[in-house]
């Protein structure tokens, strides 16, 4: 039988000491076979961090350490996961494998995001039983060119996952308020669509940054343009730095964005 564990570096440290121990006591039996996918880092400061707990009850003890020494967190976990192994992380190549396998429209989503004409829109825009249709419309041409760019903003699995089924969900709610100079309505849009996809980013990528950027479309002209790299918080690595510097789009089109990804983001002051 073999048992997965994921996302034990979420739990409190009580907690993680708990599941080792289970599993310690699993693999006694060669019934069992254990796979953990977790941040190594995170096991050994929950191991230190309960390493009182851990030591033998009877034994003497001096300042909170066991007379024969302080535990080990590298050696308690080598004694219950035998054979550790380092997933690389997610490549350029990887993450555009990814966000293209998740757009790629299906025959059954390409059928519903063609709505018979009678359902498909009222006088007053789309009507509910279009806009599911419209959260499977294909991500195509430019704008999945645009998407696959962000890597530097989700370079996780996760993180580029959760970019992909939020711009799909926040993708329909977009709705320009006004076409960008000497640009035609479908370019106004395309390059709303390229600032939700960053907005969305880098809200995922750095929690509170939305606020940042929301003070910059204040603050510009809005017929000038804007680069994301001077909302990025402090800490920011210079490659990401640098790869924000290159994403820079009309002022209107971030203020169209802004607020739809606002909506989905974790802090209610930014979706307020």
């Amino acid at each position: 039988m073999v048992l997965a564990i994921d996302d034990l570096d979420r739990c409190p440290p009580e907690r993680v000491v708990d599941v080792l121990q289970a599993i310690h006591l699993l693999l006694a039996t060669p019934l069992f076979v254990v796979l953990v996918a977790v941040d190594p880092d995170a096991l050994l400061r929950s191991i230190h961090a309960q390493r009182r707990r851990l030591l033998a009850p009877d034994a003497p003890t001096t300042g909170g350490e066991a007379a024969a020494g302080p535990l080990d967190p590298q050696r308690y976990l080598e004694k219950i996961i035998q054979i550790p192994f380092q997933v690389p992380p997610l490549r350029p190549e990887g993450y555009a494998a990814l966000v293209r396998r998740d757009l790629q429209p299906t025959p059954a989503a390409a059928h519903a995001a063609d709505p018979a004409p009678d359902t498909a829109r009222t006088a007053g825009g789309p009507t509910e039983a279009a806009a599911p249709a419209a959260a499977r419309a294909p991500v195509e041409g430019e704008e999945l060119a645009f998407l696959l760019e962000l890597w530097p903003l989700s370079p996780s699995p996760r993180a580029a996952r959760r970019l992909v089924e939020v711009y799909r969900l926040a993708r329909p709610c977009l709705s320009p308020a006004a076409e960008l100079p000497e640009n035609s309505a479908d370019d106004a849009l395309l390059q709303a669509r390229r600032a939700l996809g960053l907005c969305l980013s880098l809200g995922f990528a750095q929690p509170g940054a939305l606020r940042r950027l929301r003070a910059r479309i204040d603050a510009a002209p809005p017929t000038g343009t804007l680069s994301i790299d001077s909302c990025l918080l402090p800490g920011a690595s210079a490659a990401l730095v640098e790869a924000c510097g290159r994403w820079r789009l009309p002022t209107a089109a971030f203020a169209a964005a802004w607020p739809v990804a606002a909506r989905f983001s974790y802090s209610p002051e930014e979706a307020g």
